[in-house]
Order: structure tokens, then C-alpha cells, then sequence
């Protein structure tokens, strides 16, 4: 979200819970249960079980219970410069680099470390980090060998000696792509030992001494360096070690440290609030402290212990929510409402409200595989300046048959009855200049890699390349074969080189490409995608791809639809539909589409009064005429205002015949033409276009728009490269659109085969009179003579 917020308040304390959430606030009061604060920005007094409380600290104040982040970019030193982001507080780079930050670590420190990633990264995990990376003398270590398999170690060194033990934890499980860590580290014996947090288990995985050189000052900085691969630090903790060993569990102290200094041993018993003193017990009794005379409260005990005596393990946060005013939550969405948004956050009695304006980052913190999941075909809804990833689906009863149902969401929203929205499925791409020439150069946006077994892996996509935008392949899957053309096959990958195989995702901007890949120990999945513009050095680029597709993507059978349906109607609503011409009369068109009643092939029948034009050969090509003459072939003369001509026929040789059209069948064709019967064979008809009159030029009484009635409900138009299909929408069933055509009847538009999808008053935005095929074709009467004119 963005500000302005509201001035920064002065906050009291900063509550730090399990689970790495925090909350800025007040402390209102303790007991043996609970402790009760007011969190700044709004949202109410709230109850946090104690067993979910690690330590109380004012925010001003040294803190004894050490760091806890990230919390974003602010404090860390990242180089090189933009290689890190923030994403929700949590830090993310898909480069190599490195972040460090002084988190205060005393020289006994247990560090808690939480990672996650997409593809295996290989980096170091420095505590006690030197000024230099070369002189880290606590870290571990995760490499990729030669074989492709993962190893980790943990080093401990100084300047002439190193002890090195490898670690198990986090090179095994290669699906889990997260994870997390307890590291002790005692500076003063040079102590380095690693626990793992998950997997059970009871003690350290590895624990190495080598006592530190002389003069070596202790360190409090953290250092988390990529070599390749993509990281995500989720979660970075650092407390005091207080116990001889290393555990798991990690015990903490409960310990009060004062303003003056002095640090307590001593648990919290209670405190009323207001001016009361804060009731402890330390080893020698009870202790009264003013509230304003402690700094850090660490209330002790294993995290969690109490809220886990009490209820079943909690399931994993939904969402991370990052306050405006300070504090990170992480929990359960509740609701959202106008004002408001309500978690669950573990050890909250209550539902956490907190205001929409002091929220600065919400995010999901669950890795879902909806968007390969989406029933559809993925494109983009546009409606406004807005846009959102997804795909259109069935409404259901009782709306008009069109919702939208967007990435990464279970459920759908229905279109309202008017809406101005419009679905894009192909991006269209402009030409760059590169040199003195322009290169049209497509590809996915991404790279690949070949992995040790002979896979070819995603390793990269661009944020604004065709494959990111879509959304659906994701880096770590496997490319298992590539069509490259639409007549052409699918070629496998396997045994290919690198150039064969960006060759074949490369081609001309716009052209479709399909992949089919896998994640690792995934079923096989296809994804088609249209290619977007890339930037590449020359048009060799693109003639090496072209000639890489002709010699290993071997030709396939075109659609017998070519066939069936050689034909076009194009109507007078701007619809242009493939068809099979069956015949024409002087009122109606009888014809065959895919388009109408399902594809089943059944002939319909279409008023004249709809109809446009037919092209019988759409590949014969268009002619241009001279304005002069193509006025003459439009004017009306006086003679033929009673019994006008209705139709005008284009031959194959370019000759146009004008007259009125009384019927075209399977070999023939008959137009009259001012009285007189003509009958041409129908191979040499190319088009035939109905005049419909200019509005000034009706017959009195005559209706201004084409006859039929519109069934309420939402429109949409389905437009793809010399298709464009007008619906009523009914429903949606897999690919397809179902609705009612105005002058078809029940008929279908399928997804797979548009470029974009227009729905309700977007239509008409999105129509211009002038670029309606054939709509120039209309009879204008001749002007009257002067003499008639002037008259009185």
C-alpha cells in the first residue's frame, strides 16, 4: 500500500511473539495468563496468551533478547546495489550478492534462520561476520557438486588453520525448497554448532571448536552471501545463549534488564498497569519495579510452551501483514471490510483488527499451485486502469453466465449486467530498432539450463516476458518438448544442445509457441504462450530460430475446419465468422459454422437484413478502386429509387456486378440486373455484398438499426486476426463460451482461439464505424439536379 501514513507515534514497547510477530504498543497488564497491551496505529487492546510472548522491550532501550527481522531493506547493507528487494518485509534475490547487518549478536548467540527459495541456491551463512566475506570465520556453506547433487558444511577458521564438518541439514530434501536453522555460536571458546529446527531432530547436526587467535574482537553482524540460484530470507532471530549446550528447543532465561544497566534474573508475575509497579521474582524474592525504570522484559521459557500445552499445533500463516505504524504479523485471514482487516495470529485470543490505513505491505505466504490450476485459458482483465491475471469461467445461475476467476484465487466473481471490461490473451508487441534496421525477434523472456541428468531447466524469467506475464510456467521446471510453429510438432528436448532449445523458443513476435513441462515429480502439463519481444543483437537471431523449427518440428495436418468452413460471413453487427455458404435467397443466408448451435455443422439460417457481406474465397485478394469510381458504384440513381439494387458481386478477375440478387447454390449463381436475369457460375464469385441503404436513403418507417432482438444478459465479442464473434453470454463449459449470436442462434465462441475477449460496454468503446469490414458499401442516392435544387 502506499502513504501518505500517519505521523510515526511514540511507541512504548515493542512485543516480540513466536512465530517472528511483532507489535508496537502499549503495556497495559500482566498476569498469569495473559498479557494485555494496546497496539499505536489502531485496532483495539489486545490478549496474547504469555506462552506466545518472548520478550517485552521498550523501544528505546538495548535490547537483551537481541534482533528480530528482516523486516525489509532498511539497516541492511546489500551489495551489489538493487540485487536484493524487499517482498513483505522478507529480503529476495534471484542474483548473486550478499547482505549484512549488525544485529547486535553478543558474543554467546543463538541464531535463528529461516530460508526458502525456487531454485537450489549455492551461498554462505556468515555469524560473527568480519568486515570482509574473506575473513568469515563462522559460517556454512551450501555448494552444488559436479554430479548436480547438494552438500553442505559447516567452517569454523582462523588464519592458519580451519576445521571443516559436513551438514546434512538442508541438502537433502530437494522439494521442501525451504530451510531453517538454530545456530550457536560462542566467540569466546570459538565454538560454531547447527541444530535443525525441522525433522525431529534432538540434537546438533554438526558442533566444531577451534579456539579463536588472539586479539580477534567479537562480532555482532550476520552476513547471508548467493553464489547462484534465488533466496528468500524469511525469518532472522538472534537471542543470547544461555545454557551450557546447544538444544533444539533452546531455553530462554527469563531476565529484566533495567535503564541504569543492571540485568535480573527474574520472572514476571503481574502487573495491573496504570502507575503500578511490575511484580517479579528473582532468586533472592519478590521485586517491585516501577514500569518506567525497565527496558527488556524476557518472560523465559521455550516459546510457545504454554500455548502448546493448551491447543493443537498451529497450521501455517496465510498472510504476512506489515503495520505502517511498526510491527509484522503473520496469520490467518479473517475478513476484509471497507475499514478494516482481521487476522487470526497465534496466541491472540481475538481476531487482530487492524485499520486499512495503517497497513503498508499484505502478503500471501502461501505457495499455491492455483495458477497452473485455473480451469481456463489465462489472459489478462482489463477494466479501467486496472488489470488482473486469470481466466473467464462459468457464472453459474443466476447471472448471466461470465465470472472471472483470477490467479492464485479458488473462487470466481460474476460480471455485472453493463460492465466495460475487455480479456487479452495475445500482448502485442512492437518492433525494435536495433541498428539501423527494425528486428521483430519473439521469445518467452527466459533462460534455460541443462542439469546434470540432461534436463533442460528454467533458470530465469523476465518480469515483463511473455512466460512471466502469463504466469503458469515457473523457474525449476523441466522443459520436456517445445512446439515451435503451429503446423508444426512437438520436439523433445532431450539430447538437444542449449542454442537448438532457445531456437526453438525463439521466433517471430506474436508467433504461438507450446511447452510442455513438469515440475520435479510433477505429471506433464502444456502451456501455450504467444511470443513477446525480446532484445537480441541482430535479425540472424531470428532466420537461425526460423531455420531450427523447419529442420526438427516436423509438419502436422492442418484442421479440417480449413475445409469444412472455407468461407466468411461478415454481418452488419461488425461480427466476421468462418462459415460453409449452403445458398442465398433475397431474405436470408443459409450457412454452416462452427460458430452457431455448439459446432455441431447444422445449417442456420440468417436474415438478409444482418448480413453484411460473404466472402466465398476469402483468399482472393482485395482490390483497390479508385474513389471516383467506387462513388459511382455506391450512387443510386433516380431510376432505380422504386426497385433499388440490393447486392453487389465481386468476381475472381476484379469485376463488380451490381443488381439484385435472387438466389446462389451450389453451382451457380443468378443476380437481376435491371430486369434482366444473369447466371454466373459460382467458382468465379469471390464476394458477395448486400447494399443496404444509406439511413437518409430508407424506405420511410424503415428501421434505423438491423432487425432482431437482443436477449438480455452480458455481451461479449471474441476477436482474434480476421474473426471477430458477438454473444449473449450463457455459461462457460471447459474452452468454450456459450451464449446466443443475434443472428446466428445459440452459438459458441472458443477461448483457445481469440486474442481477446470484450465484454459489455467495452464493445462499443472499442468499435469504430470506419474499420467495420464492408461498411463503406452502402447505396447514397444521386443528388437531385441543380434546377430541382434551387426551386422553390
Amino acid at each position: 500500500f502506499t502513504g501518505p501514513w500517519p505521523p510515526a507515534a511514540e511507541i512504548a514497547f515493542r512485543f516480540r511473539l513466536s512465530g517472528g510477530n511483532l507489535l508496537d504498543g502499549t503495556l497495559d497488564a500482566v498476569d498469569a495468563t495473559h498479557v494485555m497491551l494496546t497496539p499505536v496505529g489502531g485496532g483495539g487492546p489486545v490478549r496474547v496468551a504469555r506462552g506466545h510472548v518472548e520478550s517485552i522491550a521498550r523501544a528505546t532501550g538495548a535490547a537483551v533478547a537481541g534482533y528480530s527481522g528482516p523486516g525489509g531493506l532498511v539497516g541492511w547493507d546489500h551489495q551489489p546495489a538493487n540485487a536484493w528487494r524487499s517482498e513483505a518485509g522478507r529480503l529476495v534475490t534471484t542474483r548473486p550478492g550478499s547482505v549484512t547487518r549488525d544485529v547486535r549478536a553478543p558474543s554467546r548467540a543463538i541464531v535463528d534462520i529461516a530460508l526458502s527459495w525456487q531454485r537450489r541456491p549455492e551461498l554462505r551463512i556468515s555469524v560473527a561476520a568480519a568486515d570482509s566475506p574473506a575473513a568469515d570465520a563462522y559460517r556454512i556453506e551450501w555448494l552444488r557438486l559436479p554430479d548436480g547433487a547438494a552438500a553442505a558444511a559447516v567452517i569454523r577458521e582462523e588464519a592458519d588453520k580451519a576445521v571443516v564438518e559436513p551438514c546434512a541439514v538442508g541438502s537433502q530434501d530437494e522439494a521442501a525448497k525451504r530451510l531453517r536453522l538454530r545456530i550457536f555460536l560462542d566467540q569466546e571458546q570459538g565454538r560454531l554448532a547447527v541444530c535443525a529446527v525441522d525433522g525431529g531432530a534432538t540434537g546438533p547436526v554438526a558442533d566444531i571448536t577451534l579456539p579463536p587467535a588472539g586479539g580477534r574482537a567479537v562480532s555482532g553482524r550476520f552476513r547471508l552471501a548467493v553464489s547462484s540460484g534465488d533466496v528468500c530470507l524469511e525469518g532472522l532471530r538472534v537471542s543470547p545463549w544461555t545454557t551450557p549446550d546447544p538444544t533444539p528447543d533452546k531455553p530462554v532465561a527469563a531476565t529484566v534488564a533495567t535503564r541504569d544497566g543492571r540485568v535480573i534474573d527474574a520472572t514476571l508475575d503481574s502487573f495491573t498497569g496504570g502507575r503500578e509497579a511490575v511484580m517479579l521474582t528473582g532468586a533472592d524474592g519478590p521485586v517491585r519495579l516501577p514500569l518506567e525504570e525497565i527496558d527488556e522484559i524476557v518472560l523465559g521459557g521455550p516459546p510457545g510452551e504454554a500455548a502448546a500445552e493448551e491447543a493443537p499445533a498451529a497450521t501455517a500463516p496465510a498472510v504476512r501483514l506489515v503495520r505502517a505504524s511498526g510491527g509484522t504479523l503473520a496469520g490467518g485471514l479473517v475478513a476484509v471490510s471497507d475499514t478494516e482487516v482481521r487476522l487470526r495470529v497465534p496466541g491472540i485470543d481475538e481476531p487482530l483488527a487492524v485499520p486499512l490505513a495503517d497497513i503498508a505491505i499484505l502478503a500471501s505466504l502461501v505457495v499455491a499451485d492455483a495458477a497452473r490450476d485455473l480451469p481456463g485459458r489465462v489472459g489478462t482483465l482489463t477494466v479501467g486502469d486496472a488489470t488482473l491475471r486469470g481466466c473467464v469461467v462459468d457464472g453459474g445461475p443466476p447471472s448471466a453466465g461470465l465470472a472471472w476467476r483470477p490467479q492464485g484465487s479458488l473462487t470466481a466473481s460474476r460480471f455485472a449486467g453493463e460492465p466495460a471490461a475487455s480479456v487479452d490473451y495475445v500482448p502485442r508487441a512492437r518492433p525494435v530498432a536495433v541498428g539501423d534496421a527494425e528486428v521483430e525477434v519473439g521469445g518467452i523472456g527466459g533462460m534455460v539450463n541443462q542439469d546434470p541428468r540432461g534436463f533442460f531447466v528454467v533458470t530465469m524469467l523476465s518480469e515483463d516476458g511473455a512466460a512471466a506475464v502469463d504466469g503458469r510456467l515457473l523457474p525449476g521446471d523441466r522443459l520436456l518438448a517445445i512446439k515451435p510453429r503451429e503446423d508444426g510438432g512437438f520436439v523433445p528436448t532431450q539430447g538437444l544442445d542449449s542454442t537448438t532449445v532457445m531456437n526453438l523458443l525463439r521466433g517471430r513476435v506474436g508467433s504461438p509457441v507450446v511447452l510442455r513441462v513438469a515440475a520435479q515429480g510433477g505429471q506433464p502439463r502444456e502451456i501455450d504462450l504467444i511470443r513477446g519481444l525480446i532484445y537480441v543483437a541482430g535479425r540472424d537471431v531470428l532466420e537461425q530460430a526460423l531455420a531450427t523449427h523447419a529442420k526438427l518440428a516436423v509438419a502436422v495436418v492442418k484442421a479440417a475446419d480449413a475445409d469444412r468452413y472455407p468461407a466468411v460471413v461478415i454481418l452488419r453487427s461488425g461480427d466476421v465468422v468462418p462459415c460453409a455458404v449452403d445458398g442465398i435467397e433475397a431474405g436470408s443466408l443459409r450457412l454452416r459454422t462452427p460458430v452457431a448451435d455448439g459446432g455441431r455443422g447444422d445449417a442456420v439460417t440468417v436474415p438478409a437484413a444482418l448480413v453484411q457481406a460473404v466472402e466465398l474465397d476469402p483468399a482472393v485478394p482485395a482490390r483497390d478502386i479508385e474513389r471516383p469510381r467506387f462513388d459511382r458504384l455506391v450512387m443510386l440513381p433516380r431510376s432505380q429509387r422504386s426497385t433499388p439494387p440490393t447486392h453487389m458481386v465481386r468476381l475472381r478477375d476484379g469485376d463488380y456486378l451490381r443488381g439484385r440478387l435472387e438466389s446462389l447454390d451450389e453451382t451457380s449463381l443468378t443476380i437481376d440486373v435491371r430486369g434482366e436475369a444473369k447466371k454466373l457460375p459460382r467458382k468465379e464469385v469471390a464476394r458477395v455484398i448486400w447494399l443496404h441503404p444509406d439511413d437518409e436513403a430508407k424506405p420511410e418507417g424503415a428501421a434505423a438499426e438491423p432487425p432482431g432482438a437482443q436477449p438480455a444478459g452480458v455481451l461479449v465479442q471474441g476477436v482474434a486476426p480476421s474473426r471477430l464473434i458477438t454473444l449473449v453470454a450463457e455459461g462457460v463449459a471447459e474452452s468454450e463460451l456459450r451464449g446466443t449470436s443475434p443472428a446466428l442462434g445459440p452459438g459458441v465462441i472458443d477461448l483457445t482461439a481469440i486474442d481477446r475477449l470484450l465484454i459489455g460496454r467495452a464493445i462499443d468503446e472499442g468499435a469504430e464505424e470506419a474499420e467495420r469490414p464492408y461498411r463503406q458499401w452502402r447505396l447514397k442516392p444521386a443528388p437531385e439536379p441543380r434546377i430541382l435544387r434551387e426551386s422553390p
